[in-house]
């Protein structure tokens, strides 16, 4: 994690984004794929939808919930907030008002999922949650989907993962989880057509229904429905690692995920996950490119059919440590993938936390984040990688409970081709929620990382593609 005041520049190699999927069983690819990750629908939309499953089931009753939705046009946006309990499909309604380029901040009922619909589109909508171990932060999802694929997560003994299961549809869905292992593939019949009633959110504890593992992958695939689906992954710090992450399942695979802002210091932990949940095998490369010094060699990997392998980036003379960089994760043969970036941050680092975050599987013009924090005892930084040719001029502005407002000190940032810039927040603004908004004149992808000062805290999630105006 890049800690720098200033611009930080990376010289990388730039690289074309395609998107490829497979069927809902794995199947090889037949038709344009949905996006893998959210985005917002155009300022124009008569509507908007965002889903965000409740993070606070199963063992995870402890954690206190919030959504931050985020107004990224000139004009008022109005709406709905319809609670629906977990274990009962319950609705509370509660309506809501954001003003242009304004963020509001809710807070959840006990064990509620989400639907946000507002009139208009050009909204964004992510969801915390905060317990002992830290605070996380995760989109929502603009879309509901068949499938859902997680490369990451933990059940060791330190460990809690929980999957959350919402199906905000008035019919049941039926699904079928699998879980990838380093020992192979599970799939317990516990989470066989398992049944998500209407209108309610099931967790399913993968701590209690997989064996101790050190990585599970995680795909759930509905034989009937749609559904969305969110992690919560947990270590209470017995074994060293400590911390809370919440991470938006991927809907789809993709053949490229991008990486902006990643560095280690010799007490950190850092690496890939990358899951198949295709058919075929995947041959991928994952290239790291520093701020300083040489690149090191590709790292060229098969990983097999339904299966999920773990690259630490100091793997076979990697990155130095404490060198920020950038990283893409490609699969060679267009067979999609899943890839996700470990970052775990020990003492006696002065920000600790873990987290595990999907990668961009697609750069963008235009896009926000609607959850942020500047305030006292926190810490953001936002990474900016242009992978073109052409130089980007980047204008960046905050997005508050008052409105928007350009930074003036970060309007017309240029980011050179095939190159990285990363900014300390606090430095340029102190608010909270803090959106932002990312306007590029080539497409960029943009990463957003926060921290909890003296205190175990890390969440990291990119950001969210916004329609390109007119």
């Amino acid at each position: 994690m890049n800690r720098t005041v200033l611009p930080v520049v990376v010289v990388a190699a730039a690289c074309a984004v395609l998107l490829l999927v497979g069927g809902a069983d794995g199947s090889s690819p037949t038709t344009v794929p949905p996006d893998p990750v959210p985005h917002a629908d155009p300022a124009g939309a008569l509507t908007s939808s965002w889903f965000c499953p409740s993070p606070q089931g199963g063992p995870a009753t402890d954690v206190a919930a919030t959504i931050d939705i985020a107004n990224t046009t000139s004009a008022p946006r109005t709406g709905t907030v319809r609670w629906l309990a977990a274990a009962t499909g319950t609705a509370t309604v509660a309506p809501f008002s954001v003003g242009p380029g304004a963020v509001l901040t809710v807070a959840a009922p006990p064990a509620s999922s989400a639907l946000v619909q507002s009139t208009g589109g050009g909204v964004v909508v992510e969801q915390s949650a905060a317990g002992t171990t830290g605070r996380a932060v995760a989109h929502c999802a603009s879309d509901t989907s068949p499938t859902w694929y997680t490369a990451n997560g933990s059940t060791l003994v330190d460990a809690t993962e929980v999957l959350s299961l919402f199906n905000p549809f008035p019919s049941d869905a039926v699904v079928d989880i699998e879980f990838s292992t380093e020992e192979g593939r599970e799939a317990p019949g516990a989470v066989q057509g398992l049944v998500i009633p209407a209108g309610r959110t099931t967790f399913v504890d993968a701590t209690a229904t997989v064996r101790r593992q050190q990585v599970t992958a995680a795909a759930v695939r509905a034989r009937t429905g749609q559904l969305v689906v969110t992690r919560l992954q947990r270590f209470d710090g017995s074994a060293g690692r400590a911390g809370l992450s919440l991470t938006l399942a991927a809907r789809a695979a993709a053949v490229q995920w991008t990486f902006p802002n990643a560095a280690s210091t010799a007490a950190d932990v850092t690496g890939w996950q990358v899951f198949n949940p295709d058919t075929r095998e995947a041959e991928v490369t994952i290239a790291s490119f520093p701020t300083s010094g040489d690149a090191p060699e590709p790292i060229d990997i098969t990983v097999p059919p339904r299966s999920q392998v773990t690259v630490p980036a100091a793997r076979d003379g990697g990155v130095p440590t404490g060198v920020p960089f950038t990283s893409t994760v490609t699969s060679s043969n267009e067979v999609p993938v899943v890839a996700e970036r470990l970052v775990d941050v020990r003492a006696p680092d002065t920000h600790p936390g873990w987290t595990s975050v999907l990668g961009s599987p697609a750069p963008a013009r235009r896009l926000a984040f609607a959850a942020g924090d500047t305030s006292a005892g926190a810490e953001q930084w936002l990474a900016i990688f242009n992978p073109g040719q052409t130089p980007a001029k980047v204008d960046i502005s905050s997005m508050t409970a008052a409105g928007r407002a350009p930074i003036a000190a970060l309007q017309g940032v240029v980011v050179p081709p095939s190159s990285q810039v990363v900014f300390r927040m606090n430095d340029y603004v102190q608010a909270a929620p803090l959106g932002l908004e990312i306007d590029a004149t080539e497409p960029v992808v943009v990463d957003r990382t926060m921290t909890t000062i003296g205190a175990t805290g890390l969440s990291i999630t990119a950001g969210v593609p916004l329609a390109d105006p007119g």
